[in-house]
C-alpha cells in the first residue's frame, strides 16, 4: 500500500511539474502575443472614448466610456499580473505594467475636463 501510495505521488509530482512548465509559453512570439491579445481590448476602449471625445458626443457620452476604459485597464492590470516573466526575464511584463498604470493615471486625471475645460491645461502641466 505505502509503495502505490509513493508511486502515485510520484507520477502526480511529474504530472503538476509538465503543467506548470508547459504553463509558460517557450518561444517568445508567443509570450508577447498574450500581451497583445490582453492588450487589444484596451485599445478598442481607447479608440472608442477619443472618437466620442473628439466629435463632440457629449460630456456624458465621452465620461462612460472613459470610465469604461478605466474598467478595462484595471483588468489589463491584473491579467498582466498573473502572467509568468519570460525565462525569468521580467521586464517586458513591467513595462507593460508601467504602460497600464501610466495610462490610468492620466485617463483618471481627465475627470477634472468635465468640471471646466481650462483645468485641461492644469492637468498637462502636472504630467
Amino acid at each position: 500500500m505505502r509503495k502505490l501510495l509513493l508511486t502515485f505521488l510520484t507520477f502526480f509530482i511529474f504530472l503538476l511539474s509538465y503543467l506548470v512548465s508547459s504553463a509558460q509559453a517557450e518561444n517568445p512570439g508567443a509570450y508577447i502575443a498574450q500581451f497583445y491579445k490582453v492588450e487589444q481590448a484596451v485599445a478598442q476602449k481607447y479608440l472608442a472614448y477619443m472618437s466620442a471625445a473628439s466629435h463632440g458626443k457629449g460630456i456624458r457620452t465621452a465620461n462612460s466610456k472613459r470610465n469604461d476604459l478605466l474598467r478595462t485597464i484595471n483588468e489589463t492590470i491584473v491579467r498582466v499580473n498573473e502572467f509568468p516573466p519570460y525565462q525569468a526575464d521580467t521586464a517586458l511584463k513591467s513595462a507593460s505594467l508601467d504602460y497600464m498604470r501610466i495610462m490610468y493615471n492620466v485617463m483618471g486625471k481627465l475627470s477634472i475636463w468635465k468640471k471646466s475645460p481650462s483645468n485641461l491645461m492644469i492637468l498637462w502641466k502636472h504630467i
